[in-house]
């Protein structure tokens, strides 16, 4: 752990001043990092907005910070949760298998009719499965890494170079995928499609407290994954009016509003991806829609040399998850507000982001009932509802009141000027959201220039406004550097990344053509390598492309910003 987080997080605390802010700086003082990285409050306990922005800018600044030296064994974390994820799958099934034979009982027979209602909701908005020629018009490739690719090395051309992997039980969509230039491709550099049984359970980043569980999936699968997704996210949006591509921004202002009014609440789930089993998806979804997402996904896992039977439907890392469990959970809350004869307006009372739901706020706890009989589980951290709670939590947003009182959550031990730049700037963002027009750092002030304080005077200099985010330093106005205007268009100096290209030559001409028809770009121009057979350095014309993570640097150069 850097001096530099040392004296930021030291001063924030101090400044702030709080009775718990003073007794998260003790504990770092000595050593207690477990207590840092669990802090919390409950906005349930405070009355106005600006005293628990204070407590909640106190705990969050180090709460999710990976860096930090806790005695948490975070992979173990991460297994025993997708662990127990899987038994309230397998729980789940068992119910769900079962449902169609319940025993004439009240309960079992309201739960009955309650989700056959969700599944008529849900072939509302779906309707029948598109074809697989269908699915191949919207099939594309996704920024993560697929099997038999790691992560620095996961572009769309490097997908393409590699022996391309499926599962016996996506087999069908290989008629259609040997039309594509991507088999043509395979097919002329002699690349093997790959049979695997099954998809590569992993972990990455999260917390100090634990990582994140995804599986590796094959990228034939991943391909048409995304495919189906794509169409789902269409026809949620035909049905409903909910578009998955800006729909976060309207949860923010909903929240927003809820927060004022309190006539919506705002629900979370505890790892929803991984709870939504095999058996609901079964009965929720049209026959032909199951078939079409079971036939693409895992039904299996490796971990550790060992394949275990995937309980969940759809791990992350899956191409339509996050729209999958969008739907089921609308449609869940859509017949709640009829049992209740509460009108739906789609995205003004009634809104699902994968699993932030927005609901009107009587239901709240009629909705909890019956997500669990889905087998999810509300997360009462991060759920909020009720007259009495002026707070309301959406897609990053939090709210007190009409309030913004989101803090700032530092993740990464900031040691490169960019990255002390994106400190800095979070921490403005904190104290003042309009930081472009009004100092207005308060209790922040001091943090904010130790962090400054750390940057080469040359870089400390580059301030300008938050819309150019993490390039320049936010502040206001009459502190920007000089700014030019050329053509009626004003350029500012910042600290940009320069990105680098890698050359095609690397890859096959098959690979580059099936690259280009799938619609990606690359930058012609002349390399000066060297030839081994010519045993000299030669000029060559060549394409290049722009790799994952391209940024190879940072430099002082000027930018346009309006």
């Amino acid at each position: 752990m850097n001096e530099l987080v040392h004296k930021v997080a030291s001063k924030l605390w101090s400044d702030i001043g709080t009775p718990y802010s003073l007794g998260l700086k003790k504990a770092w003082d000595e050593g207690r990092y477990d207590e840092i990285a669990t802090a919390s409050v409950d906005p349930r306990q405070y009355t106005c907005a600006d005293s628990y922005f204070k407590d909640a800018a106190a705990a969050g600044f180090l709460r999710k910070a990976e860096f930090l030296p806790t005695s948490f064994s975070r992979k173990a974390n991460a297994i025993g949760r997708f662990r127990q994820a899987e038994l309230a799958c397998a729980r789940t099934n068992i119910l769900f298998d079962s449902l169609n034979s319940w025993q004439p009982n009240a309960q079992r027979r309201d739960m009955h009719e309650f989700f056959v209602r969700v599944r008529k909701k849900i072939k509302d908005i779906v309707g029948n499965a598109p074809s697989i020629s269908r699915v191949c018009r919207e099939a594309r490739f996704g920024p993560g890494s697929v099997v038999g690719t790691r992560g620095d090395r996961s572009s769309p051309l490097d997908k393409l170079s590699i022996d391309p992997t499926v599962t016996f039980s996506a087999s069908p969509f290989l008629l259609d995928w040997v039309g594509t230039a991507w088999a043509t491709s395979c097919l002329e550099s002699n690349s093997t499609l790959k049979f695997v049984t099954a998809g590569q359970l992993l972990f990455v980043e999260k917390d100090a407290k634990t990582l994140r569980a995804i599986i590796k999936s094959a990228s034939v699968n991943v391909f048409y994954q995304l495919g189906a997704g794509s169409v789902l996210r269409d026809r949620l949006k035909q049905s409903t009016g909910i578009d998955l591509d800006t729909q976060s921004d309207v949860h923010r202002e909903l929240a927003m509003l809820a927060s004022i009014e309190r006539h919506l609440c705002t629900l979370d789930l505890v790892s929803a991806s991984d709870s939504c089993s095999r058996e609901l998806v079964r009965f929720l979804f049209p026959r032909t829609w199951y078939q079409l997402l079971d036939d693409l996904r895992e039904k299996d896992y490796e971990y550790e040399g060992k394949t275990y039977p995937l309980e969940k439907f759809s791990a992350m890392g899956n191409g339509f998850t996050f729209e999958l469990e969008t739907i089921i959970f609308l449609c869940i809350a859509a017949v709640v507000c009829e049992d209740n004869d509460t009108a739906v307006v789609y995205g003004q009372n009634l809104s699902t982001y994968g699993d932030d739901i927005i609901a009107p706020d009587a239901l709240a706890m009629q909705l909890k009932l019956r997500l669990e009989q889905a087998g999810f589980t509300l997360n009462m951290e991060k759920s909020f509802w009720g007259k009495d709670c002026w707070f309301r939590e959406s897609c990053g947003g939090d709210y007190f009141g009409g309030a913004v009182v989101r803090p700032y959550f530092l993740k990464e031990l900031p040691n490169e000027p960019q990255e002390i730049i994106s400190l800095a700037n979070g921490i403005r963002r904190m104290a003042n959201p309009d930081s472009d027009y009004d100092d207005g750092l308060g209790l922040f002030g001091r943090a904010w220039r130790t962090a400054l304080d750390a940057l080469p005077s040359h870089i400390r200099k580059l301030r300008g406004p938050k819309d150019l985010g993490d390039i320049v330093i936010h502040d206001r106005e009459r502190s920007w550097g000089r700014v030019k205007i050329r053509y009626s268009i004003r350029y500012i100096r910042a600290y940009k990344p320069v990105a680098f290209l890698v050359g095609v030559y690397g890859y096959s001409p098959s690979a580059v053509l099936a690259y280009a028809l799938m619609g990606y770009r690359t930058t012609h121009t002349r390399v000066w390598r060297f030839d081994r057979d010519a045993d000299q350095h030669q000029w060559y014309s060549t394409n290049l492309f722009t790799p994952r993570d391209s940024v190879s640097g940072y430099k002082v150069g000027v930018v346009p910003f309006s």
